[in-house]
């Protein structure tokens, strides 16, 4: 095949023991054929090689250019599929940032997988305890790798020289507020905030919700209503302030009787206390529920 003598091309892999284990899983499986949730597809030649060796952005990009070098695609086992992971990460030349790769290809297979105890006994089966546990080693240094190359990650580790100015930075900061919005600002910038009407200490949770209301009562029950709204609230008898001891009462249930109406086929409840004056208001109304459906059981159809 194609694929298999430019995998031996690839100056990037050492033909060693494990190389030609993985030539023969792939000539094994030329032929096997596509099962739901049982099998995967798989390119010969990694994607993650010409994803490095053209710089590709994500692995779209580098299906293109595999496409175009005619890489083929078969279709594996979850089995064979981890295997052959496993065998072209223990191939590849040591220190080279495709071993790195293909190590985080091995972690992706396996996550498929799910259950450990499975891993472990296709891993144990083929006497690759040792070598699984040296690509589990390389994935944990790829991965501190990228954390201190990543400018942007939040939990990248930060140098020396980065992490003394952000101490520099925060030293002698306090935490201020317009009113609006509470912002933590630094010792150098205080004086140019507070010249901007910016004041000590940070904003309370409720005082956004809060701001321009006021608490009034009538005597009887306490609400909060908008600052705009009191005088017409003051001219109605009520007054700024709560109730001592005032408590808010939840609101009792109130019996309601069922009525219907033949006619329409409609159903209400009204409270009892006015079921007088709805029955005389509407006389097509009687008291009870609508009739329900009857369901022929079996032993009725019996």
């Amino acid at each position: 095949m194609k694929s298999i003598e430019k995998l031996k091309s690839i100056e990037l892999f050492d033909e060693n023991e494990y190389f030609y284990k993985y030539v023969n899983l792939i000539e094994e499986n030329l032929h096997t054929t596509p099962e739901r949730f049982k099998t995967e597809k798989h390119h010969i030649i990694p994607l993650c090689y010409y994803k490095l060796m053209f710089n590709c952005k994500d692995r779209k990009e580098a299906e293109i250019f595999s496409k175009q070098d005619y890489n083929e695609i078969i279709h594996l086992s979850y089995r064979n599929h981890l295997l052959a992971h496993v065998y072209l990460c223990l191939c590849a030349k040591p220190q080279t940032k495709l071993k790195y790769a293909l190590s985080y290809a091995v972690r992706n297979v396996t996550s498929k997988l799910k259950n450990k105890a499975k891993i472990h006994d296709i891993i144990k089966s083929e006497n690759l305890l040792v070598e699984y546990q040296s690509i589990k080693e390389l994935q944990s240094k790829g991965h501190s790798a990228r954390m201190r190359g990543n400018k942007h990650g939040k939990n990248r580790i930060k140098s020396e020289e980065e992490l003394e100015d952000i101490r520099k930075r925060n030293s002698g900061g306090r935490y201020m507020n317009n009113g609006t919005q509470t912002k933590h600002i630094h010792g150098d910038k205080i004086d140019e905030y507070l010249n901007a009407g910016w004041v000590f200490g940070s904003i309370q949770k409720h005082t956004k919700t809060l701001k321009g209301t006021i608490t009034i009562n009538n005597g009887d029950c306490e609400k909060r209503i908008d600052e705009k709204d009191l005088n017409t609230y003051l001219d109605k008898g009520w007054t700024k302030g709560k109730i001592k001891g005032y408590k808010q009462v939840k609101r009792k249930y109130r019996p309601q009787i069922a009525v219907f109406n033949s006619k329409s086929n409609v159903e209400k409840h009204i409270p009892k206390n006015t079921i007088n004056e709805f029955l005389v208001e509407n006389p097509l109304f009687i008291t009870g529920s609508k009739p329900r459906k009857k369901y022929k059981t079996r032993q009725n159809q019996k």
